[in-house]
């Protein structure tokens, strides 16, 4: 449920920034960690506002298409461990971009 829409996503920066912070915090609950989703909720205006400038890049919308797309398969075949391989793996490509974009905005 929580990517069933997003292989449909407009390619708009607020969209994929809040459905970036649905499929997060839904994580979270599924986790049955009510910490981290007090603390990931807490930050639910800054994380859509970093969203929607990480992806205004179309580069960032494609990263997170393909993330999504790989999360799903990842699910409907319940492969814990590569689902979470694939997380580690994407957030840190997602660091690279972002560091990359800062540097090329500075």
């Amino acid at each position: 449920a929580l990517l069933a829409d997003s292989a449909n996503l407009p390619d708009e920066a607020t969209t994929f920034a809040r459905q970036d912070w649905k499929l997060h915090i839904g994580l979270t609950r599924l986790a049955r960690n009510p910490v981290f989703q007090l603390l990931y909720n807490g930050f639910h205006e800054l994380s859509i506002l970093m969203g929607e400038h990480y992806f205004a890049s179309p580069k960032g919308r494609q990263s997170s298409r393909r993330f999504y797309a790989a999360l799903l398969d990842c699910a409907q075949r319940g492969d814990a461990a590569a689902a979470e391989a694939l997380v580690r793996q994407v957030m840190e490509e997602s660091l690279a971009l972002h560091l990359k974009m800062q540097k090329e905005n500075a």
